[in-house]
């Protein structure tokens, strides 16, 4: 009696039990399936972007008051003439800039547009000192009212752009940092400086484009998937075998 009740709760068991791995595997399955296809329509839609932002270089330049309704990507890296005046006495000097291996610091001034908005100009890169506790030489701005052709950008879309998995916020940490350091406040957006009315020694190159991760974090999603499968197989064949 007692070996015919433990082998009736054997066959029980044994169901149940293949039953709840097979439900586990394919509840794997589908979520892996899930964010495989979220991690790709992300990877589609930053490739798209990037076709349309890599295009914005090889327009003409156009006047910045005609974009006011544009969105943020139709203007990134997008170059425009803007007019007004510089602030010299908000400038800030960023380290640790190189060109062409060489140590050095890039320069950005504050610009009061016409409009009587601030923002921030990068004039690019300048040559460090001869020694540490000696300053670079840096070319004073013009204080009279020029145009400028300068290139948009935009700290939290560049880091979009280049591939990073999270985004900064809209005004940017390079921003953040700008302004506080020159105690001012300046539109959430800066331009790098071409040319036009004053023209940069060394002008700051756009950030280079990725796709970012997305399209391989898909395939690892979906990839983790079949081993869910694969190792739900494994465990049904040893069964079969000890049966």
């Amino acid at each position: 009696m007692t070996a015919s009740r433990s082998q009736s709760s054997h066959t029980l068991i044994y169901p149940l039990r293949n039953l709840g791995l097979s439900l586990f595997a394919l509840l794997i399955l589908a979520g892996c399936l899930v964010a495989g296809k979220w991690q790709f329509d992300r990877g589609m839609d930053r490739r798209a972007e990037n076709s349309m932002i890599e295009a914005n270089l090889d327009l003409p330049a156009v006047d910045f008051q005609t974009a006011s309704s544009w969105s943020e990507d139709r203007r990134l890296w997008r170059q425009f003439t803007i007019e007004g005046r510089f602030l010299p006495e908000h400038e800030i000097l960023m380290r640790n800039r190189y060109h062409n291996e060489q140590y050095g610091f890039g320069v950005a001034t504050l610009f009061l547009l016409a409009d009587g908005r601030q923002v921030w100009i990068d004039r690019g890169w300048v040559k460090a000192g001869a020694s540490a506790t000696t300053p670079p030489e840096v070319a004073a701005v013009p204080t009279e009212v020029i145009s400028l052709d300068v290139r948009y950008r935009n700290d939290a879309l560049d880091a979009k752009i280049r591939g990073s998995f999270f985004a900064t916020g809209s005004s940017g940490e390079r921003l953040s940092k700008w302004n506080q350091e020159a105690l001012v406040a300046s539109e959430p957006f800066y331009f790098d400086l071409i040319g036009g009315g004053f023209v940069p020694d060394v002008a700051t190159n756009p950030p280079a484009v990725s796709d970012g991760p997305h399209i391989a974090y898909a395939i690892q999603w979906w990839f983790f998937g079949l081993l869910a499968l694969f190792g739900r197989f494994l465990i049904a064949r040893e069964e079969r075998k000890r049966s």
